[in-house]
């Protein structure tokens, strides 16, 4: 019996006096936060802290086990091991890294989460919240401000009573907001935001006060803020009124990092008043498309002019429903292109006759516009018209690919796809000819 107790004994101190390094390898491995829920990687914590005083003090102490945080409203929100996690990750004084998610959006879910976020805002260095609905009608307003925040993305579509405070936030790398309208950046410089999307939901951009504001002078505030390092910007979904009286509308704003602009379901004119202001000297990649739905075709959004600035770099134009001159003129300026993409449901027969011409490299020379274009895709165009030849304008701009290409090009041939377009037949056989993926066709109509 004394032996039995005495080897009882020598096992529960070398329980006790595991070194902290291996302990914290036996924790990780039984327990990783990815593959388990919340509630059930607290409970398994509090358990192993609860073996000696040794191993309450590193689980309890050791911040790698606090910092991440993931949980959803399936089948309910874990709301008491989420408070305990976040109480034991303040202990440590740890940056947290919070995703939190919620299909079914109760209202005691949204109280509870700003409790939450009120306590433990200053300790949260990532925070991604996602709520599929948020009622519209008027709440008290309140407001958020995370000064340790290097990523913030809220998709809160209708949460008018939000108002997000940047103005301390100066380790921000990337901002993601979704249907948050209210944003205050104050003096704020940002030296490390690299990425931007706003995006509206279809909902009209508000102030502090709850009138419409212009969400050409709320950008605009916030990349003048970020002017020094932003690098990818993305604008959607906002109400053609939340354009507001811009002020300033002549002031221009230098993004000499910005490589990715992507300005989609926006009204014409707030396209337009961007793309005046806007100077993108490093620009790579240009997407736009203005409408929610097919529309007329764009007049005055001046894209050539936004171009010259960029025409030595861009590598890649995605436009849709654009006038045809104005897209003749932004072909022109954009000398070192290799990628386009063009969609436009409403132009006519002799637009896409220009079209293919302006695209055509007579002689198999490469001196049509974007010389170096290797990649073209095409969205619901009517090419069914005899007097439209899409077969030489893709045989000359193969041949012209080849004359201009470099041996540090990605591509061997000239690439061409129609999507939802209508086409004469003989292009279809050509598409089974190829033994390659240089033609590719989906969803069209052959005649």
């Amino acid at each position: 019996m004394i032996g039995a107790a005495s080897s009882e004994t020598t096992k529960a101190d070398l329980v006790s006096t595991l070194l902290p390094e291996l302990l914290l390898h036996i924790v990780r491995e039984s327990c990783p936060l990815k593959d388990i829920s919340l509630r059930s990687y607290v409970s398994h914590l509090s358990r192993l802290s609860g073996v000696c005083r040794h191993w309450r003090s590193v689980v309890l102490g050791t911040r790698a086990f606090w910092t991440k945080v993931q949980a959803s409203d399936e089948p309910r929100f874990p709301w008491d091991a989420l408070e305990l996690f976040m109480k034991r990750a303040f202990d440590t004084r740890a940056h947290i890294d919070m995703t939190l998610i919620f299909e079914k959006s109760r209202e005691g879910d949204r109280l509870k989460l700003f409790e939450v976020l009120a306590v433990y805002q200053a300790f949260l260095s990532s925070l991604k919240v996602s709520w599929a609905y948020w009622p519209f009608e008027r709440q008290q307003d309140i407001t958020l401000v995370f000064p340790a925040a290097q990523s913030l993305k809220l998709e809160l579509p209708g949460a008018s009573s939000l108002f997000l405070d940047l103005s301390h936030s100066s380790r921000l790398q990337e901002l993601d907001i979704r249907g948050l309208l209210r944003l205050h950046v104050g003096h704020m410089r940002f030296n490390h935001l690299s990425s931007i999307t706003l995006s509206g939901n279809g909902y009209q951009l508000t102030g502090e006060s709850g009138n419409a504001v212009s969400l050409v002078d709320t950008v605009h505030e916030v990349l003048r803020a970020a002017s020094s390092c932003l690098q990818s910007l993305r604008i959607s979904h906002y109400r053609a009124k939340s354009l507001g009286k811009a002020d300033n509308a002549s002031e221009c704003l230098d993004l000499p990092h910005l490589e990715s602009l992507s300005l989609t379901a926006l009204d014409t004119e707030v396209v337009a008043t961007l793309l005046h202001r806007l100077r993108c000297p490093a620009l790579v990649s240009l997407h736009i498309a203005a409408y929610r739905e097919p529309q007329p075709i764009a007049q005055g959004v001046n894209l050539d002019t936004f171009l010259f600035s960029a025409r030595r770099s861009l590598r890649s134009l995605s436009i849709n429903n654009l006038a045809f001159d104005e897209l003749r003129r932004s072909l022109a300026r954009s000398t070192e292109l290799r990628t386009l993409s063009v969609a436009g449901y409403n132009y006519p027969p002799e637009f896409v006759r220009l079209l293919v011409a302006e695209l055509t490299a007579r002689d198999g020379r490469a001196h049509a516009v974007c010389p170096k274009l290797y990649t073209l895709s095409l969205e619901g165009f009517d090419f069914s018209s005899p007097s439209v030849d899409v077969e030489f304008m893709i045989w000359s701009r193969s041949l012209a690919a080849t004359a201009v290409r470099q041996t540090d090009e990605p591509a061997d041939h000239f690439h061409v796809a129609f999507h939802r377009c209508f086409l004469r037949y003989k292009l279809k056989e050509l598409e089974l000819a190829r033994k390659d993926d240089s033609l590719v066709l989906t969803d069209c109509c052959y005649f």
